[in-house]
């Protein structure tokens, strides 16, 4: 009686390719960080320094500068609106609470005044939360190109 295997070769293949699995998962993290740099930088571009960084752990998409919070969450009477799309936000952005330490106009008399106008709010951009957003639904597109023996 003749016994015969067949597939231990594409078995092999296929161990041997995702035995560097975290090379693949690096790939991976890169790339949905360029999906989530441009929208980031649409927004924040013109104010702060935006990076794509190598960690430890994988890549952060980063924006670094003054008015980042300001811009991403608003001000005034719209500070924190959107907070509740995050995961995570400082616990410092609400209505005035920026104010309280700083000019206090806000935190005082409910509005400041800036350039001779007087405002109550700043409309909030979230585009982290957007990019994040693009990243969730451009990963099964990603990993699938990037998990192929």
């Amino acid at each position: 009686m003749e016994v015969t295997v067949n597939g231990i070769d594409h078995l092999k293949n296929t161990l041997d390719y995702y035995a560097d699995i975290d090379t693949i998962l690096l790939v991976v993290a890169r790339r949905l960080c360029e999906v989530g740099e441009p929208i980031i930088q649409s927004t924040h571009g013109h104010h702060a320094k935006i990076a794509i960084m190598m960690t430890n752990d994988g890549y952060v998409l980063q924006a670094e500068g003054q008015d980042i919070l300001f811009i991403e969450f608003g001000t005034g009477d719209m500070a924190g609106a959107t907070s509740v799309l995050y995961d995570q936000v400082p616990v410092s952005v609400r209505p005035g609470s920026w104010s309280e330490t700083h000019a206090q106009q806000y935190s005082t008399q409910g509005f400041w005044f800036f350039g001779g106008k007087m405002y109550r709010e700043t409309v909030p951009h979230p585009a982290f939360y957007y990019a994040y957003q693009a990243m969730v639904q451009a990963l099964p597109q990603i990993a699938s190109e990037e998990f192929k023996p």
